[in-house]
C-alpha cells in the first residue's frame, strides 16, 4: 500500500481557514514537530484501519521530504 499523507497547511489540509491560517496566533501549528505527529498518527491510524500492525511502514523524500523522512526514522522509529 502507497499512502500520501498531506502536510498540514498544504492543499486542503488547514487546521484553521485559509483567510487566517497564517496569521501569527495560527501558524504556530506549522512546525516540523506537528507534522511529523500527523503522519505518526496516519500511519497508526492506517494500520489499524487495514489490519496492518505487523507491517513495515517506509518513508522517503526528497528535499525537505527527505529530511522529514530522516526525522520521522529518528523520533518514531517504532513506526518508521
Amino acid at each position: 500500500m502507497i499512502v500520501f499523507g498531506e502536510h498540514r497547511y498544504f492543499g486542503v489540509s488547514y487546521p484553521f481557514e485559509p483567510e487566517v491560517a497564517f496569521t501569527p496566533e495560527h501558524n504556530v501549528y506549522l512546525r516540523v514537530e506537528q507534522a511529523m505527529a500527523d503522519f505518526n498518527g496516519l500511519v497508526k491510524y492506517v494500520r489499524q484501519e487495514y489490519g496492518m500492525q505487523d507491517r513495515a511502514c517506509i518513508v522517503f523524500g526528497g528535499s525537505y521530504g527527505g529530511m522529514l523522512a530522516g526525522w520521522l526514522r529518528l523520533k518514531y522509529p517504532h513506526t518508521f
